[in-house]
């Protein structure tokens, strides 16, 4: 590669010109940059830790461990995000009454727990919205959204509060930023 015309040497401060010594102080720069740096003793302890509860939570001994149900706190957490979003998919959820709220808890719980989910639940909806440039028979001048009927959403919205709850619970405090 002749693009290279000069370097400065950091240590030396030298501005090299000859390509072999532009290359050779390049590759050893980079190997420098590139050295795995050894993790400090209690960095390693928090890794090992996180290993073990990764794990303990894998084995097969341990899955009676995770809810068999969806809390009533984690549905009512996802209800409370759902209203303040006030998205139009939810319409009918939030200006329902208290009865239809409790009725699809248990809706979503038997969903949880039987692992059957209506035939509803498949069916994704797609959103053509053009980008505004072109033409609008064009696919690729179009964007989608895929939308599922509410009552899939509501039941994702569980599932993954609870992961979050699971993994929140097994992350030592060292690594509060990864969460």
């Amino acid at each position: 590669d002749r693009q290279n015309h000069g370097a400065i040497d950091e240590k030396t401060g030298k501005i090299l010109e000859d390509l072999d010594e532009i290359i050779s102080h390049i590759l050893d720069f980079n190997a420098e940059n590139m050295k795995k740096i050894q993790p400090e003793k209690d960095v390693e302890d928090v890794m090992r830790k996180k290993a073990k509860i990764i794990e303990e939570m894998l084995s097969d001994h341990n899955v009676d461990k995770f809810p068999q149900e969806i809390p009533w706190d984690v549905y009512m957490k996802v209800l409370e995000k759902v209203m303040r979003q006030r998205k139009v998919c939810f319409r009918d959820v939030i200006k329902s009454g208290r009865c239809y709220k409790f009725a699809l808890f248990f809706l979503i719980n038997r969903m949880y727990s039987c692992e059957e989910f209506p035939e509803d639940s498949a069916v994704t909806f797609l959103t053509k919205i053009f980008k505004g440039k072109g033409s609008k028979e064009k696919l690729g001048n179009n964007r989608f959204i895929h939308n599922k009927e509410p009552l899939t959403k509501l039941f994702e919205k569980c599932v993954v509060e609870l992961v979050a709850r699971a993994l929140n619970e097994a992350t030592p405090q060292a690594q509060a930023g990864s969460r």
